[in-house]
C-alpha cells in the first residue's frame, strides 16, 4: 500500500510541472513554473506533406518560444495575411493571437519536427507535431 501510494505521488509531482496537454519531452529541470497547455501548429498543418523546402513563415496558434524546428531556434517573424493552404484551423480554446516563425532553407523529402519551449527558466519542451517537406 505505502508503494502505491508513493507511485501516485511521484506520479502527480512529475505531471505538476508538464502542463496540460501535448507530448511533453523535458530537456532540463522546472523550476517551480506551472506549464501551460502548448500552441497548436497552424501552418503547415501537423503531418503535412509536400511542404515547400524553406523560406517561409510556420504559424502558431500563440506563444513566444522558444520553439525549434528538428533541433534548430527559430526566430519571430510577421504572420502571413491570408494564411498559406492548407493550414489548421485554431482551437476556439487557443488565443487569438498567432505567432510567426521565419523558417529558412529545409532539406528536400525530410521530415521535420516542431517543439515549443514554455520560457527560459523551465524547460520542457512540448511536440506540435511534423511536416514532410517536397
Amino acid at each position: 500500500m505505502k508503494a502505491a501510494f508513493l507511485l501516485l505521488f511521484v506520479a502527480v509531482a512529475l505531471s505538476s510541472c508538464g502542463g496540460a496537454g501535448g507530448d511533453l519531452t523535458t530537456q532540463g529541470a522546472c523550476t517551480g513554473l506551472t506549464a501551460p497547455a502548448p500552441p497548436q501548429l497552424v501552418y503547415p498543418e501537423p503531418g503535412a506533406v509536400n511542404v515547400p523546402d524553406g523560406n517561409f513563415t510556420m504559424v502558431l496558434s500563440f506563444g513566444s518560444g522558444p520553439v525549434e524546428l528538428s533541433g534548430a531556434d527559430l526566430q519571430p517573424a510577421p504572420v502571413p495575411n491570408p494564411l498559406p493552404s492548407p493550414h489548421a484551423t485554431p482551437s476556439p480554446f487557443s488565443p487569438s493571437a498567432l505567432t510567426g516563425w521565419a523558417v529558412g532553407s529545409l532539406s528536400p523529402h525530410t521530415t521535420y519536427a516542431i517543439t515549443y519551449g514554455i520560457d527560459s527558466r523551465c524547460s520542457p519542451f512540448y511536440d506540435l507535431g511534423e511536416f514532410t517537406t517536397r
